[in-house]
């Protein structure tokens, strides 16, 4: 009850006029986690309550409602997921929720509150996206006016352009939020010891084939006219986002093959934070994992170290 309430408390900063308050509600869903990977589904489903209900008296039914639906009943979800585990066949060893499939839901969930604000808003004229471009465009005119000058034609295009993109940023920002708190919320119980389940290895994670059926759909029908096509192509980043871990798990798997590892793991996460676009072609071999086999080839070469060269040769 006090991790719920206190996790409240942190999502309720985000209204101070401070850009450390961002942080602060940015960590709100960890105390949840850590509950949840240390006392179990229950914990966090108490938790989940204390906290909607501190957010409704220390905010408004609004608050309560945002926290609820954004943080605490996907924390509350996911941790239940990660929770579920059964015995493998011969019987000796416990077989976990799979990492893709928790990343999968979180997907799942983007796209259906995207969907959920796309209705709420389609009362309101132009719908979401032109209430996004209009507010943005208020917002420029206001700095320019405040130097007494006019905007730019190009800068108005980058906002306009801007405004297309920003549910689908945060979309990703949501989910990234929750894959950050659930990581160190998880590493934090195995640090002391409180861990109910072991953390996963990453050069193991894949995400089911279903998901890549409905990014197909998503990009096909990105080409749909202008609100379609926006919905579609919003949906497809939010689904295209668990192949980021799954080509993440590939490079780190292939990473194994070398000794200094570490060294080229850490270049490529720098390349990867400086530059951002590699996250395309990251995605891209998780997808192409799924259909041609690459996590098997590169482990067979892991398994023959002294004629890998020829055993990739003799597989392919």
């Amino acid at each position: 009850m006090g991790a719920g309430a206190l996790s409240a408390l942190l999502y309720l900063t985000v209204q101070w006029p401070s850009p450390g308050a961002l942080i602060l509600a940015y960590l709100s869903p960890l105390l949840l986690y850590l509950v949840g990977f240390s006392l179990g589904a229950t914990a966090v489903l108490i938790a989940m309550l204390t906290g909607t209900l501190v957010a409704f008296l220390a905010g408004s039914w609004l608050d309560a409602l945002a926290y609820a639906v954004l943080n605490a009943a996907p924390a509350a979800l996911l941790v239940h997921l990660s929770l579920m585990s059964r015995t493998s066949p011969d019987g000796q060893t416990t077989v976990w929720y799979p990492p893709g499939q928790l990343l999968t839901w979180l997907a799942t969930g983007a796209s259906l509150l995207f969907m959920a604000v796309l209705a709420w808003t389609s009362q309101n004229e132009g719908g979401l996206w032109y209430g996004l471009e209009s507010f943005m465009q208020s917002m420029v005119q206001t700095f320019a006016a405040a130097g007494n000058k006019a905007p730019t034609v190009q800068l108005q295009d980058a906002v306009a352009k801007m405004s297309s993109l920003l549910p689908a940023m945060v979309g990703v920002s949501w989910m990234t939020m929750h894959v950050v708190n659930g990581l160190l919320a998880l590493g934090l119980a195995i640090r002391f010891g409180w861990n109910l389940r072991p953390a996963a290895d990453i050069a193991h994670l894949q995400v089911p084939k279903s998901l890549f059926y409905a990014l197909a759909i998503a990009l096909a029908s990105a080409f749909l006219s202008d609100m379609m096509g926006l919905m579609a192509r919003t949906i497809a980043i939010y689904l295209l986002y668990p192949y980021i871990f799954a080509g993440l798990g590939i490079v780190h798997l292939g990473a194994r093959l070398v000794k200094a590892r570490v060294a080229l793991l850490l270049i490529f996460y720098l390349l990867l934070f400086i530059l951002g676009w590699p996250l395309i072609l990251v995605a891209g071999l998780g997808m192409i994992d799924q259909w041609a086999g690459l996590r098997r080839r590169i482990s067979g070469l892991r398994s023959h170290p002294e004629n890998g060269q020829d055993n990739g040769q003799e597989k392919e």
